[in-house]
């Protein structure tokens, strides 16, 4: 049986709508009795709620969550390392999954790395012109990629 996650991957699965939703739609689909259970819930809390307690025992909810968070977060490359992935400073949520499905050490974020000045960031002190800084704000009111 798979381990019991952590709250931090729980909290992080449960705010990626289109993940839980993905593999609510799977369990949804297969045979009975998982496929009743999960035909019945529609709403986050049921769902996390369901895949909470059917998780760590049952093989076919964790092959389906492994299946799924592979596919969409990974791009079914999980197996190639989050830094081969281009996923610089995961989120421990995210790294406890990445370990779930590979099976090696969860990885830890390299400091050095986390602080590194090339990262994304909206920096509004330099920004060049007046329009680079509208556009920031612009980016801050609306939401990243919104527009």
């Amino acid at each position: 049986m798979p381990a019991t996650p952590p709250r931090p991957a729980w909290d992080w699965f449960a705010r990626q709508h289109l993940l839980w939703r993905h593999v609510r739609g799977d369990l949804a689909a297969a045979p009975d009795p998982v496929g009743a259970r999960y035909r019945l819930v529609e709403d986050r809390d049921d769902v996390l709620g369901n895949l909470r307690v059917d998780y760590p025992v049952d093989d076919v909810v964790a092959a389906a969550v492994h299946r799924r968070v592979d596919a969409d977060i990974f791009l079914g490359g999980a197996d190639r390392g989050l830094e081969a992935l281009g996923i610089r400073n995961a989120p421990r949520g995210l790294r406890w999954w990445w370990s779930a499905i590979t099976g090696r050490p969860t990885p830890t974020i390299d400091l050095a790395v986390a602080s590194d000045r090339d990262q994304l960031r909206l920096d509004l002190d330099t920004a060049t012109t007046a329009g680079d800084r509208q556009r920031g704000l612009d980016d801050v009111r609306y939401g990243w990629g919104d527009r």
